[in-house]
């Protein structure tokens, strides 16, 4: 696996935390009962991604973007902006979410948009793990 270890096992890491949160909310009904338990949960997804993120930005982008290969040096450029928008999208339905209040006030509504970023997410994982994370083991030593 090389230098992108790490990066993998918080992968695994993520989709824990989001098989354990998607338990919790497949019954809109009991959302508000539970409603501590998974803004407790997804305050410790939100802290793992967060150093996950920050790790990649300052130690994997800048590796792949001073790679002799242009294919990854674009790879990089490409995957470093996607993840841009989808931080941007994670911080927003952070702010709005990371309170039992307003996971209870709105269970039907906090079911939807944490499945929609939760497949998200997933796309993104699937597609580093074997693009991004490929091309980095090959090139970095």
């Amino acid at each position: 696996m090389g230098i992108t270890q790490k990066y993998r096992q918080d992968h695994e890491t993520f989709l824990t935390k989001v098989r354990e949160i998607e338990g919790l909310i497949q019954n809109p009904g009991q959302i508000k009962e539970q409603a501590k338990d998974i803004v407790m949960l997804l305050a410790k997804f939100s802290g793992i991604l967060k150093m996950h993120l920050a790790m990649e930005d300052n130690h994997l982008y800048p590796a792949l973007l001073k790679s002799e290969d242009p294919k990854v040096r674009e790879l990089s450029a490409r995957f470093q902006k996607e993840m841009g928008s989808l931080k941007a999208t994670f911080d927003t339905y952070a702010a709005k979410w990371l309170s039992p209040t307003a996971v209870g006030a709105q269970p039907e509504q906090f079911k939807g948009e944490t499945t929609e970023l939760f497949k998200a997410l997933h796309g993104r994982i699937l597609r580093e793990n074997d693009e991004l994370y490929a091309a980095a083991d090959k090139v970095v030593s």
